[in-house]
Parts: C-alpha cells; structure tokens; sequence
C-alpha cells in the first residue's frame, strides 16, 4: 500500500473497526486543554486546526477526491437534510443543504470550507426518517486550511480545548482502501488573519491532564 505526503485532500468512507469496542485496550484520554500567546497576552477568536497521526501511514494518508460528494437515492418527494458531524459529538456543526427533492438519485457538493481535517460524518434526512449516515476522513494540505471552518475557536483568553473523542485518538477505521488507527500525536495549527501563525506537534497523554502552550511569533 502506497503513502503519500499531506499535500493531498483525503476523503473515503470510513467504518469503525471491531477493536474501538474493546475497552480494556483503549486508552483513556482527558480534554486537552491550551493556551495561544503573543507578547505574553492571548490570542483571542484564534482559528484551531489540527492534523491526526495515522498507523500506518504518520501524517499522511492515501489520496483521494479534491472534493466530496454524497450520493443518495430517495424514493418520495420530500424537504431533505444534508448535515455534518465530527466524531464524538452530540450535535450536529453545520446543516448544508435543505431543499425538496425529486424521487431518484441525486449527488450534493459538500462545501469544501467546511472541511477541516479530522474524522467527519454527514447523516441525510427527511422530515419522516433518517435516509443515511457515514464517517469520512479529511486531511487537507497546510495551505488549505486557512479559510475552512475550525476545529474550535480561543476565546478572549487565548484559551481552547480539543476533545478527544471529536479526535478519535486510539480509534481504528476500515475503509476500501485498508484500515488504520488514530494515534495520540497530533499537529495542532493556529490560523489568524487567513494565515498560518504557529504549527505544535503534541501528543496527548492518557489518564492525565494534558496542557498545551502555543506561542505565536
């Protein structure tokens, strides 16, 4: 199986895979929590992104689509719901489309601003039922990640806070092109002003508070 560097947007359908259920070999991680500084004083409505390591394959997937579309049949006419979620999360971030649809197959655009890389998920449904539901990996290169919508945002302090559930730190994944595992280090990037200010590689600690100083220059 072939690697390649971020340079790529990834995006495949994802399944979690048997071993996220067992629970005796699953760490436990905490929310993390950090600060961003400039001068000594916070960095206030920063942008915070991130990028997972993966095993196989470190900060690097394998490429896909530059884009992604769902595809999805309805059998009635009918308001539909086109939403995204990230993984972990009881709520849904954004509802993207809602409109009346025609009986038959039909494709919607996901709007590439609201991809932030992460483990993502859309559900489609209608006033009466859920049509469908899936999980899919995002893992932008560094250039478009300024202008896409934030993990999380700091607040007037300069401070935020990753949940790990929302980053499926020790979670497996099956997908058509193999499996992997979300390992506990991570990239974390502050973007303000549509630019890049500070990129920290961390790694977060099960069983224990985990703090994360970021200092932009």
């Amino acid at each position: 199986m072939r690697y390649t560097s971020p340079l790529l947007l990834v995006i495949f359908s994802l399944s979690l895979s048997g071993c996220f259920f067992n629970n005796d070999s699953t760490p436990v991680y905490r929310e993390a929590e950090g600060v961003v500084l400039e001068n000594g004083e916070g960095v206030a409505n920063a942008d915070i992104h991130i990028r997972n390591k993966f095993d196989p394959g470190g900060f690097s997937q394998e490429p896909a689509a530059t884009s992604y579309t769902i595809n999805f049949s309805v059998q009635i006419e009918a308001l539909y719901t086109l939403s995204l979620f990230r993984i972990g999360s009881d709520s849904v971030y954004n509802t993207f489309f809602e409109d009346t649809l025609a009986a038959g197959e039909h494709s919607i655009l996901v709007p590439d601003s609201l991809l932030t890389n992460g483990i993502l998920g859309y559900e489609v449904r209608s006033n009466f039922d859920m049509l469908t539901s899936s999980l899919f990996l995002v893992n932008k290169p560094d250039s478009s990640l300024p202008g896409s919508f934030p993990l999380t945002k700091t607040n007037a302090n300069g401070e935020f806070t990753l949940d790990p559930e929302q980053l499926a730190l020790g979670r497996s994944f099956t997908s058509v092109s193999g499996g992997f595992e979300v390992k506990d280090s991570l990239k974390i990037y502050v973007v303000r002003d549509s630019t890049i200010q500070a990129i920290k590689p961390v790694k977060f600690k099960p069983d224990k508070d985990n703090f994360f100083e970021i200092i932009v220059e």
